[in-house]
């Protein structure tokens, strides 16, 4: 089963209860008006293929949200972000040594440039069951060992990278949903998170509060 099919399947008995059904551009509208865009103009075709219209419009920004944050193949086979402004992926994910490098670069991108990090990298070692991750940020050196659970994400990650924003009374933070074992991200300001929470079918939280059961 592929990953759409499994948050479509996870996401039904969370479907928005606000907007029974909502066309997909009106929803595009709404959250473009608040800072979260496609990254190309083909995005409303494109996701009506992939998930089809209907299923998009009866279950309102859940979808949208999570194919905003994800990838799309190109024509050449490669692959690329939907949306710089969004990321969402699954947090059954720990695989490779290099996905904490990935994650975490790609956290910094959503930030723009209020997170900047070098001479970042990482281990994930399931022989001897440890994970960490490192990099240099403001001239200081960050090394972090991380909890390690077989093939979840380390979900605390994005807090301590808060921590580090807060200690610079940033006015953007890493907010996240989980409507499922799939996490949601967004850098923005609480004044936006606020509003797209009241339209919103699962809230977005400051952090991670929801971890794997």
């Amino acid at each position: 089963m592929s990953i759409f099919n499994v948050f479509k399947s996870k996401s039904k008995q969370a479907s928005a209860k606000k907007h029974k059904h909502l066309a997909v551009e009106e929803q595009l509208q709404v959250l473009s008006d608040l800072g979260i865009r496609p990254k190309r103009e083909d995005f409303i075709e494109w996701i009506c293929y992939e998930w089809g219209r209907n299923a998009v419009e009866s279950d309102p920004y859940n979808l949208m949200l999570f194919s905003l944050g994800g990838e799309r193949q190109k024509d050449d086979g490669t692959w690329e972000y939907s949306s710089d402004d969004i990321y969402s992926f699954d947090m059954e994910c720990v695989e490779d040594s290099d996905i904490y490098s990935s994650i975490v670069k790609r956290l910094s991108a959503l930030s723009n440039g209020l997170f900047t990090i070098s001479q970042i990298s990482s281990i994930v070692d399931h022989d001897n069951a440890r994970a960490s991750v490192s990099f240099t940020r403001n001239g200081e050196k960050h090394n972090w060992d991380l909890q390690y659970d077989d093939d979840w994400f380390d979900c605390n990650v994005i807090n301590r990278m808060n921590n580090l924003l807060k200690d610079d009374n940033a006015s953007k933070l890493f907010y996240t949903s989980t409507p499922d074992q799939n996490l949601i991200v967004l850098f923005t300001t609480r004044e936006i998170i606020e509003r797209i929470n009241s339209f919103v079918s699962v809230p977005f939280v400051l952090g991670v509060e929801m971890l794997k059961a």
